[in-house]
């Protein structure tokens, strides 16, 4: 038994060790610049559609944000919540570029934001499908 337990360990840990080495290389800025943006949002608290705002967050590799992050102007400064999304961009580039990251190039749409009634919180619009346009089948 005691060989088994032994044998199952080092599967374990062989496993572990090379599905980590297959991983892709993480490329993330440190997690203090997202918090910083996290931070600088808070709880995007509302009581109507105007106090809610996104910003863009991150960066791909072949270029523009990653995502979009809803805030509130009744809870959070404008020129904090920008200038911690800049930097948090800024380090996501860098640390692309440093290690060759590239991404898929396809642009990311602002979605904009809406305060959820159910819980006053500003929440992104659902994202909106695009489809191709092609011939119409007749």
């Amino acid at each position: 038994m005691k060989c088994f337990k032994s044998s199952a360990w080092l599967a374990l840990l062989v496993s572990a060790v090379l599905g980590s080495a297959c991983r892709a290389p993480a490329a993330a800025a440190p997690d203090s610049a997202r918090a910083m943006v996290d931070a600088a949002i808070g709880e995007p608290r509302c009581s109507q559609d105007a106090q809610c705002h996104t910003v863009a967050i991150g960066h791909r590799a072949c270029g523009g944000p990653e995502a979009y992050a809803p805030w509130s102007t009744l809870t959070a400064n404008e020129a904090q919540v920008q200038r911690a999304a800049d930097s948090y961009s800024a380090e996501r580039k860098a640390a692309q570029q440093r290690s060759g990251e590239v991404s898929i190039c396809i642009m990311v749409t602002d979605p904009g934001a809406r305060c959820d009634a159910a819980t006053y919180r500003c929440v992104l619009n659902p994202a909106t499908a695009v489809r191709p346009q092609g011939p119409k089948a007749q």
